[in-house]
């Protein structure tokens, strides 16, 4: 249960001094003494409808939320309020809901798509070493060891992927280079893609068509927004 503190102000209009909060009598009471020069004792627990009608100016009231009628897609649109239906005793809260400004929502699809990237880039691949197929971690710090261990020119290096421990040669250590880095550049290549055809958008309704993942089956097996 939510609540307001609203004042009745000279001109008949109701105005929201705190909330809408759970109950906490502390604050509603430091506002009552602040505002209203009221010192009430409220109860420490309340999780009633009961108003608290303290005068014709000041009260507590709980609120409900109305249910909009207008579904909201949050990858193009916001809610802004809350705006009240007063009553005597409760209030109505409700939203509504308009659209975003578009550079807002290029900015916000970019982010989500270098978020997606970065999970890419660090999510692993699959390489072929001495004809067995072992899981290449493909973060940063491990892409690091692979390409040090390979500038060194390294050979006959041990190196555990999962529970499988190789002997590495140097051309080993190359494939896995390779393979990381194509890996690595194609999700940032995907994610210079996708911001160009975020910032070549000019209208909301072509944002939102905009696919933010990877179609990609092996980055991402189920497709969706």
């Amino acid at each position: 249960m939510y609540y307001l503190l609203v004042e009745k102000t000279h001109n008949g209009m109701d105005f929201v001094h705190l909330g809408p909060i759970t109950w906490k009598s502390s604050f509603f009471q430091s506002c009552l003494r602040d505002n209203f020069d009221l010192n009430v004792d409220l109860p420490l627990y309340n999780d009633t409808n009961q108003p608290f009608l303290f005068n014709d100016i000041a009260r507590i009231i709980p609120v409900t939320r109305l249910d909009s009628t207008v579904s909201l897609n949050s990858k193009i649109q916001v809610e802004i309020g809350p705006f009240y239906n007063f009553f005597d005793t409760y209030a109505e809260m409700y939203y509504n809901v308009i659209d975003k400004d578009i550079s807002v929502v290029k900015e916000e699809l970019n982010n989500i798509v270098a978020t997606y990237r970065y999970k890419y880039e660090v999510m692993g691949i699959s390489v072929t070493i001495q004809n067995q197929s072992v899981n290449v971690l493909t973060n940063r710090e491990d892409r690091g060891l692979y390409l040090q261990a390979y500038q060194l020119g390294k050979g006959n290096i041990n190196w555990k992927f999962n529970t499988t421990f190789l002997t590495l040669s140097n051309l080993d250590l190359g494939i896995i280079v390779d393979a990381v880095s194509l890996h690595v550049q194609s999700a940032f290549d995907w994610e210079h893609l996708k911001n160009q055809e975020i910032n070549n958008c000019t209208t909301l309704a072509e944002l939102n068509a905009i696919i933010l993942v990877s179609d990609n089956p092996v980055w991402e097996p189920v497709n969706n927004n």
